[in-house]
């Protein structure tokens, strides 16, 4: 039996870098600066309106404060993780490469659940790196418990989970020889993500609402990615592929470079088969939305470095591919970068973000249609957006009568619109709010003659207002509701 290498211990202190210390006032402030440039880059984005995702994070958060519970009531690691790998120069490369994109808002940086993601999942790297090269199992439990975090920000992460296990024990395979050692750390690892799993679920359980996580997390995940075809996939992914490149180019490009570089190097392919985890799990969902491709990122940066290497290694040779690569590449991140950040308003660098996204103008116009909404009912009156502006519910500060606060799981399960049907004829709201009917056609149809035909029972039309079109509760439906049985 062959026993697998592994460098001496390494303990927390010593496995951050020596130099980084407030002696070395010109590292600090790379570090520091690397820090604060994602910062710089989304400040002109802090006051625009909501997108539809992010609405809908904010309308679940008020419902949280007001103590509904979800489900039932409402459906900079990166450089010393380069540091453990490459020089501290290098380590800077990752980090920046990092901090000039994860800002960018051509990627929607808004509230959305993949940028919350991103610090567990290089979290779970980072411990995992210092276990495997200090061995010390602490390290491992650790891992786990934050990969566990990241899987229950956003499922898609147990790819990245998945190919650091496979990572640990490719060298057993490879030499047809176990090691009890490895196969204990990763016993713990896998222990640390049940637990934290566990431990987030538990309070759901205990309260009551289940079922309805597991319907959401679990059952209604795999239908939104199971109605695509690996055809659709593979070629959504190739044409998509252009979007990212652009964005982010200069730091793309020497993630392609970085290839020459791989030789067998064992870490580096660490690096890389990450980042390829990360792409699994975009392909997996079927679904190329620009935020999706924000957990790309922090392996982009990662990888970086290797690029660089090659670049170097061209230079001596020959000055014109590396000037010619990097000069052309930032110029078009530029060119399509820079229109968003320069215009006047918030709303007009909302609409620059989503371009050619006809629903970025319902996200522009929700705050008045909102205000509409507010003056028009009263504190108490509960309202429904039958469609995907589910940020009209936190502007206006209106309640939904059922957890179905948009419409998109009807277009999934369409026994969930019987669901809402029953909650709606239980709890008729005040107004509906029909911004499905002028929703671009898309793959999210679903048969809406039910929910039409309750508004036509009991709701006379007002107009259409801004992007919807907007219903009132019939006086003598209110007036049986207001009297009783």
């Amino acid at each position: 039996m062959t026993r697998l290498h592994f460098e001496s211990k390494v303990s927390f202190p010593a496995a951050v870098p020596k130099r980084l210390v407030l002696g070395h006032k010109a590292l600090v402030a790379c570090v520091v600066a690397s820090a604060i440039v994602p910062l710089l880059l989304y400040l002109p984005s802090l006051t625009e309106p909501f997108d539809r995702d992010e609405g809908f994070y904010a309308a679940v958060a008020q419902l949280i404060l007001h103590g509904d519970l979800p489900y039932r009531d409402s459906f900079d690691n990166i450089y010393i993780q380069g540091r453990l790998l490459f020089s501290s120069r290098e380590a800077l490369i990752a980090a920046f490469a990092f901090a000039t994109s994860v800002g960018v808002i051509r990627f929607e940086t808004n509230a959305n659940t993949e940028y919350f993601m991103l610090l567990p999942m290089v979290a779970g790297l980072l411990t995992f790196t210092l276990g495997m090269r200090g061995g010390s199992r602490w390290w491992f439990l650790l891992s786990g418990v934050i990969h566990g975090i990241a899987i229950m920000t956003k499922e898609t992460s147990a790819f990245n989970f998945v190919f650091l296990m496979l990572w640990a024990i490719f060298p057993m395979l490879r030499n047809r020889a176990l090691d009890f050692k490895v196969l204990a750390s990763l016993s713990v690892l896998v222990a640390g993500c049940v637990l934290a799993v566990f431990a987030i679920i538990l309070p759901l359980v205990l309260l009551g609402a289940g079922n309805e996580f597991f319907d959401t997390a679990i059952v209604y995940t795999l239908q939104y990615v199971g109605d695509r075809s690996a055809a659709q996939r593979i070629t959504d992914m190739i044409l998509t592929a252009i979007f990212p490149l652009a964005v982010a180019c200069p730091w793309l490009i020497l993630v392609f470079f970085a290839t020459f570089r791989l030789s067998g190097d064992r870490w580096n392919w660490l690096l890389f088969g990450w980042l390829l985890a990360s792409e699994a799990s975009i392909l997996f969902v079927g679904r190329f939305y620009a935020h999706y491709y924000a957990i790309l990122l922090p392996g982009m940066g990662l990888v970086a470095p290797l690029g660089v290497r090659y670049l170097k290694s061209q230079w001596e040779k020959s000055r014109i591919l590396p000037v010619l690569v990097m000069v052309s590449t930032i110029g078009l991140a530029i060119w399509f970068n820079g229109p968003a950040y320069v215009k006047n308003s918030p709303a007009d660098r909302h609409l620059a973000k989503f371009p050619g996204d006809p629903q970025a103008e319902f996200e522009v116009q929700s705050p008045d249609l909102a205000a509409y909404i507010a003056d028009n009912t009263l504190p108490g009156d509960k309202i429904y957006n039958l469609g995907f502006q589910a940020e009209t519910y936190f502007y206006a500060d209106r309640r939904s009568p059922t957890k179905y606060m948009f419409d998109r799981p009807f277009a999934i399960d369409n026994s969930l619109l019987k669901d809402a049907l029953r909650d709606l004829n239980a709890d008729k709201p005040v107004l509906i709010i029909d911004s499905a009917r002028y929703e671009p056609p898309g793959d999210m149809y679903y048969d809406r003659a039910a929910v039409l035909e309750f508004i036509k029972a009991n709701y006379d039309y007002v107009g259409k207002v801004y992007y919807a079109d907007v219903y009132r509760l019939k006086e003598e439906v209110a007036s049986g509701i207001r009297s009783g049985p």
